[in-house]
């Protein structure tokens, strides 16, 4: 049986991910300290990433740009299912 280490709760939203690298991928579930994101671009255990979820408002799309670590991979169809804690975050308007 597997120990579930998660403190924060997840909630199940699927949102476009820009990755460093020009990548993408889509999330399956975020959390204040954790998302879950879909992709085809291959990434590493233990490795750290940099990435964007646009977000659209009505005074136009705001970035939230994240830096993560991958603490767990599972396939997932031709990809991987990548989890990563969040690090450091900051949100910006964009023009």
């Amino acid at each position: 049986m597997t120990h579930e280490r998660r403190i924060d709760h997840r909630e199940p939203l699927h949102l476009e991910v820009l990755l460093a690298g020009g990548g993408k991928g889509v999330t399956r579930n975020v959390s204040h300290s954790g998302l879950l994101i879909d992709t085809d671009c291959q990434q590493d255990l233990g490795s750290f990433i940099d990435f964007e979820i646009l977000f659209p408002t009505a005074g136009g799309q705001l970035g939230f740009q994240a830096r993560g670590e991958v603490v767990r991979l599972e396939p997932a169809g031709g990809g991987a299912a990548v989890a990563v804690r969040v690090l450091a975050t900051q949100l910006k308007p964009l023009d």
